[in-house]
């Protein structure tokens, strides 16, 4: 009843404000800005059907009001109600609400646009990173997140099988050169938890749970006698999604989710290597582990933050941004460190394909 109300309150608000602003008598002609401004060409059945209407009320509003903004929210939103659809492009509503993000170097959409070679190129960037840290005596592991377009969409179905999508392929890749890769894939496509926001482009706490699990193990395996830290206090917490901001449209869809919360006194300050690299460093005096850790990563890789600090003494957590920077790799902060984790969603391959001019003569296995 109250989405039916909301509709109907959209119908007439629009259409009332829209006829009076057509009728508007205001001048033909910017002289601060030197051009015409726009009027509505009329209103017809065919104009409002293929939409062409919207977008000369859209533009005649940008030209004559100073009320753009609510304008344009209410815009957005009666496209959303109607017609199901997002006016930003890089948004796609789903099935049952579900909103997904669609970066144009999203390789779970997009892998067709790379070419065999620059694929390889996106690998031979991880090979060389792995061969120059080990060779410091670092431990480095890779984690790609697979994206929630090929979990939660209309691609649902490729997750019931062992092969398909562009991630799973890589991964083949990967393991055929002997990278010190963790997967997920399989327990995300058996799980029957909700792993990622519905209307957000990021996973949720149980994803980057089970994510923090299988890095624990495989380090655990190669560490004789580390511990694993699995005594979290879980609880609620609303969310507001980023892609209902994105899409700028009127009512709460804030979501309330399981979230993690650690039990241990975690202390954290920001701090700078050099001036150049800034990272966020968490210090804790009786972890389970003495051991430093950094974690190079993307947006979805801060969930991890709230597991690691209580298994590590230190843990530096660094935005991958830093990646394209040859220097970023070679500064004392993450020398320093026990550990090196890399976590980035599936789409975050792409950025190793600029890591490879960083270690000419790696591909060969030379220092």
């Amino acid at each position: 009843m109250n989405k039916f109300l909301i509709v109907l309150f959209f119908i007439f608000s629009f259409f009332e404000i829209s006829s009076f602003f057509i009728n508007f008598k205001k001048e033909d002609f910017s002289l601060t800005e030197g051009r015409k401004l726009y009027k509505v060409k009329g209103v017809s059945l065919d104009r409002i059907l293929d939409k062409n209407f919207f977008i000369d009320i859209e533009k005649q509003f940008n030209d004559g009001l100073s009320l753009r903004i609510p304008f344009t929210k209410a815009l957005n939103s009666f496209y959303f109600y109607f017609f199901k659809e997002s006016r930003v492009k890089e948004v796609h509503i789903g099935r049952n609400n579900w909103f997904y993000f669609l970066s144009g170097t999203n390789l779970a959409i997009y892998h067709n646009l790379y070419s065999d070679e620059k694929i390889n190129d996106f690998k031979e960037g991880i090979i060389r990173l792995q061969k120059f840290f080990k060779g410091k005596g670092k431990q480095v592991y890779f984690l790609f997140i697979p994206s929630k377009i090929n979990m939660h969409s209309e691609n649902v179905l490729l997750k019931k099988k062992k092969e398909g999508f562009f991630l799973r392929e890589f991964e083949l890749l990967l393991k055929k050169e002997d990278v010190n890769n963790i997967s997920v894939l399989d327990d995300f496509s058996e799980s029957n938890e909700r792993l990622y926001f519905k209307r957000d482009s990021h996973w949720n706490d149980k994803g980057a749970y089970i994510a923090y699990l299988n890095l624990m193990k495989k380090i655990q395996e190669e560490n004789d006698g580390f511990e694993i830290e699995k005594d979290f206090e879980v609880g609620r917490q609303n969310y507001n999604p980023d892609l209902v901001r994105m899409i700028n449209i009127y009512g709460d869809w804030s979501e309330s989710f399981s979230t993690y919360f650690n039990r241990r006194s975690i202390h954290q300050s920001r701090i700078s290597n050099d001036g150049n690299f800034s990272y966020e460093k968490y210090t804790y005096d009786h972890s389970l582990n003495k051991k430093t850790v950094s974690l190079v990563r993307d947006s979805y890789g801060i969930n991890l933050l709230k597991f690691l600090p209580s298994s590590f003494n230190v843990v530096k957590s660094y935005m991958s941004d830093d990646m394209r920077d040859c220097d970023f790799f070679r500064q004392q902060s993450l020398l320093d460190s026990d550990i090196i984790i890399f976590i980035l969603v599936e789409r975050g391959i792409v950025k190793f394909d600029a890591v490879r001019a960083c270690f000419p003569g790696y591909d060969q296995g030379r220092p």
